[in-house]
């Protein structure tokens, strides 16, 4: 099934795209020349609009709508991995400990610029996240309500002490086993 906002082709029987988090089950109708859209029931027009639901997920609004604007992060660029696991970013963080490992075994004079990569990286890389968390959220309640969404939302996203404190304790023994691997 192909979304008809973004193209996307999507697993049969999906409520929402994957790709972009349209509702796969509404229909354009042309009236007048004017195209509306024609809602199969009251969810599918609450589940549209992710805005509410990404918001309850990041637990800030001035922090989404800075990743919609900027294209870099602070945070990001000044506590690279740390902050990445902090915004649950799981597998980007550890996508970035395994960049910074072979990129200091095979160009060791990029080392000192990857924290600018990263930063520049953020701000795309954790909309594209999001998103994706909230469309399966969205694809895995479908009989939920729009409140019970945020509710699940807030509760799986959000930020992670523990997780920022695990994965720079991750990438830290990593680095002293290469230091002790070249040495």
């Amino acid at each position: 099934m192909f979304c008809k906002n973004c193209g996307y082709q999507n697993k049969d029987g999906a409520k929402f795209c994957a790709g972009c988090g349209t509702s796969l089950e509404k229909n354009e109708v042309e009236q007048n020349g004017n195209s509306n859209v024609v809602w199969q029931n009251e969810a599918d027009r609450i589940f549209d609009n992710n805005e509410e639901i990404i918001n309850a997920y990041i637990g800030n609004q001035k922090v989404y709508e800075s990743a919609k604007k900027n294209s870099f992060n602070i945070w990001a660029i000044l506590f690279g991995v740390g902050y990445y696991a902090y915004r649950k970013m799981y597998i980007e963080t550890f996508i970035m400990i395994l960049t910074q490992i072979l990129l200091s075994i095979f160009i060791p004079s990029i080392g000192e610029y990857i924290g600018l990569l990263w930063g520049f990286a953020f701000c795309p890389l954790y909309l594209m996240s999001v998103k994706r968390k909230v469309n399966k959220i969205k694809n895995e309640n479908p009989a939920a309500s729009l409140d019970e969404l945020k509710a699940i939302a807030a509760k799986k996203g959000g930020t992670s002490v523990l997780s920022c404190i695990g994965f720079v304790l991750l990438d830290i023994f990593m680095i002293l086993i290469l230091l002790f691997i070249l040495s």
